[in-house]
């Protein structure tokens, strides 16, 4: 896991390559999860009950899934149920190339 401090802007980013599927989904839902309670508490704590569902104090988490090349079958299985993850948790997100961005929750 991964804070950039860029200017007063704090991005995310987390790498799931080299883990296995499990370690990867357990690693990627307390990462998200704890991404988005902290966009809760910032609404909280600067009065904005604002139910819009994307993020307005953080930004976007990038997920490096990678494309399943180096996996039997050149299937992205990490990719897969990472998706299968933020799908049922309700979460909003943009699959590019080898990552996958989350910026919100439905």
């Amino acid at each position: 896991m991964q804070k950039i401090e860029n200017e007063g802007i704090r991005t995310s980013v987390i790498d799931l390559h080299e883990l296995t599927v499990s370690q990867a989904r357990s690693l990627c839902e307390k990462f998200v999860s704890d991404w988005w309670n902290e966009e809760l508490r910032e609404r909280e704590l600067n009065g904005n009950s604002s139910k819009i569902s994307k993020t307005i104090y953080l930004q976007p988490i990038t997920i490096a899934t990678g494309r399943g090349l180096h996996s039997a079958g050149g299937i992205p299985k990490i990719r897969i149920a990472i998706a299968k993850y933020l799908d049922s948790a309700g979460y909003r997100y943009t699959e590019t190339g080898s990552t996958i961005i989350v910026s919100g929750k439905r």
